[in-house]
């Protein structure tokens, strides 16, 4: 037993000197630097990441480091040790910090934290297929996303057809600007992604109208469509109509196109349908068999006073630039542009042959130089009217009472209008007085490059209203719709009252040429003529004399003529249009009278006058070829009538013409 004792103190003894030499030799490494596996970073709110630290040496004895953010509203960090989690919490900055506790060393993790994004997926646009019922009307199209809290939420819109609708490339507003269809697009910005609505364009029949009771004579066509129809609004889409007769014995009419023959004598009342709205309107339409009045001009007797060519006073010289022509029973005045003063002869003496005398001769005291390229001028009731040329839009009216041609002349300024009154256009190619005796009526200047028509009310020959611009129109539509087919163009537009009418006006070219209408002062077209066309139907005006009606034109007009063609024939034309009981119906029973085929089968107009006078022409160079003409119509009651035509360069021709006694 005590020899086991001191076997186990022996045992004893000797391990505890071994432990204790261990921990004798243990040495303590420290910690010479810390860094971080992300120095810099940025996430969304609620996004985490995981942020490593290594400590240098890795064997360091004391391995254990704090972590702090400076702001824990923007990002936090969670865990111990080497390894955290630094999650965003709010927009803004912040600094991830750790520090050794062997030492303290730290450092630092910059975190950004950024709003949160989310792609657009796709796109689509309400409403689908909306329908805008008038032009100029707007709908307003909005977009919608995939996924609806799209963080980019930038669109642009476009439209297949401009024509139909426009739409605003920003704000998705679309316009109506016709009839039709037309596709808007939708792209994104994020991710260009597109969809697309159609939007309707159709404004709806309102009513149709239809022109009063029409008197015509057995044998007559016509197209209603042209002639009276009218469907409201003006912009409506769908202006197709449908046509009927209730007395197909009298006057036929084709259901689609509203061509009418009248075919027997009586009445018929003729319905119009629209397809859009069923709207409806009658006229009735009386054909009757035509009785060819007694009367007339006695063609076979007519004096001709002849000033063209050759035969044309001196003072016409080779460079004549007398365009338009004015007279009545007792002077003939001539005005024309630039070095050519407006001259006045007796009547008597041109009958005569003396036309070395001229009358009046207005020099420069009355066009200063400043006139240099002046108008033009008229004659009416002892008064006389001119202007300048106007270029620019700056328009003078000088007047002269000539009641006494043989006094001095002592010439007015009436009225400069501005260029803001004209529009910067130029006014004083051409000029049309309708004055009655008393001096009331109107001044007319139809403009260079503008459909518009210069109209100045006159009262007792001195006294101007205000000017108005007027437009011609479709028949019964207001503003500044223009004439259908083809525009009415100066500078030389002819605009002449119908003689016996209070309101209707006959419009055509004074060269070259343009379709003849026939209007009324407000521009509102009443009818348009198909027979002339080419260089036909200048300067046009519809006379009344002895029971008959006549047309009286210039035929064979033109801007230019070219060499080595010469002659040209200049053709002054009278028609008789006595057939029709208003001057509407006499020019459609002439279109229809001169309506024919040719080889072709092609619609020509072959019109047959009752008289005319064929000027040749020859022209010295390709600019100077009879730019203008006009007519002049003078009565004695209905005993005579006087028809006065001008040509530039072709001088002038009086014709003298009695009644025709049965």
């Amino acid at each position: 037993m005590k020899k086991s004792f001191l076997i186990l103190t022996a045992v004893t003894v000797l391990l505890s000197v071994t432990f204790t030499s261990c921990e004798e030799d243990v040495k303590t490494i420290d910690v010479q630097d810390i860094s971080l596996d992300i120095t810099s970073k940025q996430i969304c709110p609620g996004d985490p990441f995981t942020l490593v630290a290594t400590i240098d040496p890795v064997n360091a004895t004391n391995q254990k480091v704090t972590w702090a953010t400076d702001n824990p509203a923007v990002a936090t960090v969670s865990g111990d040790g080497l390894t955290v989690t630094v999650t965003g919490v709010a927009v803004g900055n912040t600094n991830i910090k750790v520090k050794t506790v062997d030492g303290e060393i730290t450092k630092t993790c910059r975190v950004t934290v950024v709003p949160k994004t989310y792609p657009v997926q796709s796109v689509s646009l309400a409403p689908q297929g909306e329908t805008i019922g008038e032009i100029g009307g707007t709908l307003q199209l909005t977009p919608y996303f995939e996924p609806e809290n799209a963080t980019n939420k930038s669109v642009e819109y476009t439209t297949s057809d401009d024509k139909i609708a426009t739409v605003d490339k920003n704000t998705g507003l679309v316009t109506a600007v016709g009839c039709g269809t037309a596709t808007i697009t939708v792209t994104t910005s994020d991710g260009g992604k597109t969809n697309t609505a159609d939007v309707i364009v159709n404004v709806r029949v309102s009513d149709v109208k239809i022109q009063a009771a029409a008197s015509v004579y057995v044998g007559a066509t016509g197209d209603m469509k042209n002639y009276q129809l009218e469907v409201l609004p003006a912009t409506a889409c769908n202006k197709t109509v449908t046509w009927k007769s209730d007395n197909s014995t009298a006057v036929t009419i084709d259901p689609e196109t509203g061509l009418f023959e009248a075919v027997g004598e009586g009445k018929a009342n003729i319905t119009v349908t629209t397809v859009d709205g069923e709207k409806f309107a009658i006229c009735t339409i009386t054909s009757t068999i035509y009785r060819e009045p007694v009367g007339g001009i006695d063609f076979e007797k007519a004096i001709k006073y002849d000033f063209t060519g050759a035969k044309r006073p001196d003072f016409f010289n080779a460079e004549l630039k007398a365009r338009f022509i004015s007279m009545d029973l007792n002077y003939v005045f001539f005005a024309g542009r630039e070095e050519h003063d407006p001259v006045m002869f007796s009547f008597a003496d041109l009958k005569s042959g003396t036309v070395g005398n001229p009358i009046g001769l207005f020099t420069g005291t009355v066009f200063p130089n400043s006139w240099a390229g002046r108008g033009t001028g008229r004659y009416a009731h002892g008064h006389v009217y001119c202007t300048n040329l106007a270029t620019g839009g700056l328009l003078r009216i000088i007047h002269w009472d000539m009641t006494d041609p043989y006094a001095d002349p002592d010439p007015q300024e009436l009225i400069v209008l501005t260029q803001a009154q004209t529009e910067s256009k130029r006014y004083g190619d051409n000029m049309s007085v309708d004055l009655d005796p008393s001096g009331n009526g109107y001044l007319f200047f139809n403009g260079s490059a503008t459909t518009k028509t210069l109209s100045i009310p006159v009262t007792n020959f001195t006294t101007l209203g205000e000017p108005v611009l007027i437009l011609p129109q479709k028949r019964g539509e207001s503003g500044t719709v223009p004439m259908e087919d083809t525009e009415q163009t100066g500078p030389f537009a002819a605009f002449h009252r119908v003689d016996g009418k209070t309101n209707e006006y006959m419009i055509s070219a004074s060269w070259s040429s343009s379709p003849v209408k026939l209007i009324e002062r407000s521009g509102t077209l009443l009818y348009q003529m198909k027979t002339f066309g080419g260089t036909d139907g200048c300067a046009a005006q519809v006379v009344s004399f002895n029971n008959k009606r006549y047309l009286v034109t210039w035929n064979g007009v033109r801007t230019t003529r070219t060499i080595p063609d010469p002659p040209y024939e200049f053709v002054l034309a009278i028609y008789d249009i006595t057939r029709g009981e208003t001057t509407a119906d006499a020019l459609m029973n002439f279109d229809s009278d001169n309506e024919a085929e040719d080889d072709d089968g092609e619609i020509v107009y072959k019109p047959k006058p009752a008289f005319e006078f064929i000027l040749p022409m020859a022209v010295a160079s390709a600019s100077d070829g009879g730019t203008a003409v006009h007519i002049e119509i003078a009565k004695d009651g209905d005993n005579k009538l006087y028809v006065a035509g001008s040509v530039v360069q072709g001088g002038f021709v009086i014709f003298e013409f009695p009644k025709l006694v049965e």
